[in-house]
């Protein structure tokens, strides 16, 4: 609740959304809170985050929940307003940003730490989400850093 809250603020001042788009954006957060389903796909989303390195897959028996996995993205997607594969996305870039910044493990092993089997599909996608590469996000940390 709270991402999204900071989400929805974000964009407002990012974008300018008025306060009439706002005050939709909060009905919708908390009409999705409302979902039967809520607290199940909460705890889900959270292992997503606090566990980036574990390796989910909808259709995994090693799932929390006993859903197929069709079902599963879409009570899913019902209360959070995405599927489970982007958050597992986010919440290992967020973990590699945080090693790149705080460490000097080479990118191969951020990849690793970070769930990622194949250390170049883990470039792809760091730089789909941040717009530079591992190393360039490194480099810029440093730059700031000092």
């Amino acid at each position: 609740y709270i991402h999204e809250v900071k989400s929805a603020i974000s964009e407002f001042m990012q974008y300018g959304i008025g306060l009439q788009e706002l005050d939709q954006l909060t009905r919708i957060s908390a009409a999705r809170r409302t979902c039967s389903h809520y607290r199940e796909m909460l705890a889900l989303r959270n292992q997503f985050y606090l566990s980036p390195e574990v390796f989910f897959e909808t259709d995994s028996t090693g799932l929390p929940c006993s859903y197929s996995s069709g079902h599963l993205r879409t009570i899913y997607k019902a209360c959070f307003g995405v599927n489970p594969h982007h958050d597992c996305i986010t919440g290992r870039i967020l973990l590699a940003r945080y090693l790149l910044f705080t460490t000097q493990d080479s990118i191969q092993q951020i990849a690793q730490q970070c769930g990622y089997r194949d250390s170049k599909y883990f470039l792809r996608q760091f730089r789909l989400h941040t717009g530079m590469t591992p190393a360039e996000y490194r480099r810029a940390c440093s730059l700031t850093d000092t």
